[in-house]
């Protein structure tokens, strides 16, 4: 096995853990690819504490793992604020579309409420 399909699985694995033992999908993710992989500072992920249950606990906006996984990507590929006027860095973009396609074909949808059906 690969050390990026260990270290994917072991991400995988604490985010579970993480999510059943404290809550808050998107934060639980991303503290999972902080302890894995790196990249993503205390910082995001206490901002994306609101994200959780698809936007403030609403149900109907994205689910917040995939939210998690999609700023995980965008710490890693993301624009940075110094480079706003260089173009939109659609390389991101794609990625964070891969993502949203492969997390729909797995579980069977992208919103928290239609996850929670």
């Amino acid at each position: 096995m690969s050390d990026k399909k260990d270290k994917a699985e072991l991400a995988a694995a604490l985010a579970l853990k993480y999510e059943f033992d404290y809550g808050c999908c998107p934060q639980c993710v991303l503290a999972a690819v902080q302890e894995t992989v790196g990249l993503i500072t205390d910082e995001t992920i206490k901002a994306s504490h609101g994200l959780s249950g698809g936007g403030g606990l609403s149900g109907v906006g994205l689910c917040g793992s995939l939210v998690g996984g999609i700023l995980a990507l965008g710490a890693k590929r993301g624009r940075d604020r110094d480079k706003f006027a260089r173009g939109k860095f659609i390389g991101n973009f794609s990625k964070a579309d891969e993502l949203a396609k492969a997390f729909k074909e797995k579980f069977g949808g992208l919103t928290c409420q239609e996850l929670q059906q």
